[in-house]
């Protein structure tokens, strides 16, 4: 079955669209370091569960009473290593570049579980979720021992290693002589003064009226003709042994990437948890900076599915910039509240923050409302705000809300926040004040917490 074919995830993809989940999430991610813990912030759903909700929100709230404690989760920007990890595992070699973020990922996960084990009495629930295995940190010295901070392998990865390099520097060294005492016999048929590799040849710029004087292999030309690239046969054996002394390092770097990839693939599952610890670092971070932004709090989450926010603020709105005019909302299970006044009054927005409220908390997002608010487990959260035309289906704005009204009515229970907007708009208003009030007649009958403009 497809997502759209789902009543349940229609009415949550309705009910993101008409909260503007998916900038709240893109808002939480800009404050996250790293692209993986950009992409889950990204993709966080509300919690299905009490239990689940009220894990998450404890988890939050020790992240925020440490960065009070001026002990802040120390998150780290890191390269996105997760597909190199999972390839590893499947038995892949790794880069050198893949190998050097995996021990960039290791120090990031050793300075997290000190920072555990210093925070485990006060903060436990925090501590856990950024353990890691500690065995780890022989991996990340071996990684760092052999791997360069831009990718390559190190001299000292292997004994044998640091000999090839060592041949190959010494026949480079000799070709470079040679290449300057041809230079000086050759000087008045040259170009310029100037040797050059050319495809991993060395050779000298000859004019091509007089290319015979050199004695060598003619192996390329300038775009004009008027210099030929010759390789002079007295440094042919040299660029031989040159070429086979790199071939000498280049299979001992590819048995070197072999040996650490399978070293990181028996690893592999402490590593999928170091990976999981930092994401979860980072996105905890990010938290943390979106809360004192917008001073919102950690709620603890009620079984009961009711409301009580005092001074609720949309978090949209507040990281604009814009003054915004808080609100206390009340509303319980089984009760209605009207919202009236004028056009641009702010109340499709005392709506929307009532949605987001019960959605943010159950992802354990800080909450922006003034401490004292409280906030129960509203599932699910049913939602007809705005207008909703839906030309491919040829309905027009009343139909299109009868149809949302119709399928709200048929999920609404008494755990479920319902929103509605301008109820029954768009048609005759006799009868939509008749239907609106059957609607809401219906939904109160069914246990449901509404809140109505």
């Amino acid at each position: 079955m497809r997502p759209t074919d789902d009543p349940s995830a229609a009415a949550r993809e309705r009910t993101a669209h008409d909260l503007e989940w998916h900038e709240l999430l893109d808002l939480l991610a800009g404050h996250c370091l790293s692209k993986a813990a950009a992409e889950r912030m990204r993709a966080l759903l509300p919690a299905a569960a009490l239990s689940d909700a009220r894990a998450r929100m404890a988890l939050t709230a020790e992240a925020i009473a440490a960065h009070d404690d001026d002990a802040p989760v120390p998150a780290r920007a890191l390269p996105d290593v997760g597909q190199a990890l999972q390839r590893i595992a499947k038995g892949s070699v790794a880069s050198g570049e893949e190998l050097r973020d995996v021990g960039l990922l290791l120090a990031a996960t050793h300075a997290l579980r000190a920072y555990a084990k210093a925070e485990r009495e006060r903060h436990p629930r925090l501590a856990r979720a950024l353990e890691s295995d500690p065995a780890l940190d022989e991996l990340g010295k071996s990684l760092s021992a052999a791997i360069e901070a831009d990718g390559s392998v190190a001299d000292g990865a292997s004994p044998a290693l640091r000999d090839a390099r060592r041949r190959v520097g010494e026949v480079r060294r000799e070709l470079s002589s040679r290449l300057s005492q041809l230079m000086r016999r050759f000087a008045d048929v040259l170009r310029d003064e100037y040797w050059t590799e050319h495809d991993g040849r060395f050779v000298l710029p000859v004019r091509s009226d007089a290319h015979l004087k050199v004695n060598g292999i003619v192996l390329g030309s300038s775009a004009s003709g008027a210099t030929l690239y010759v390789e002079p046969e007295e440094v042919t054996a040299l660029g031989n042994r040159l070429k086979v002394a790199e071939a000498e390092a280049e299979r001992e770097v590819a048995r070197v990437l072999a040996e650490l990839s399978l070293l990181v693939q028996t690893h592999s599952p402490a590593l999928a948890q170091a990976l999981e610890a930092c994401i979860t670092a980072d996105g905890l971070a990010a938290l943390c900076r979106f809360a004192k932004e917008t001073r919102a709090i950690a709620l603890e989450i009620d079984e009961l599915p009711r409301a009580r926010l005092i001074g609720m603020r949309h978090p949209l709105l507040v990281t604009q910039g814009i003054e915004v005019v808080p609100s206390d909302l009340a509303l319980s299970s089984a009760q209605a509240m009207v919202i009236s006044g004028p056009n641009a009054g702010g109340k499709t927005v005392a709506l929307k923050c009532l949605g987001l409220a019960a959605w943010m908390a159950r992802c354990g997002i800080p909450v922006t409302a003034e401490p004292g608010s409280e906030l129960g487990f509203f599932e699910p959260v049913l939602t007809d705000v705005g207008d909703e035309q839906s030309l491919l289906r040829s309905l027009s704005t009343f139909s299109a809300h009868v149809k949302n009204l119709s399928a709200i009515l048929e999920r609404a229970s008494g755990s479920a926040l319902v929103l509605l907007d301008e109820v029954a708009a768009g048609t005759d208003p006799e009868e939509g004040s008749a239907l609106a009030a059957a609607v809401l007649e219906a939904l109160i009958a069914r246990g449901a917490a509404v809140a109505v403009t």
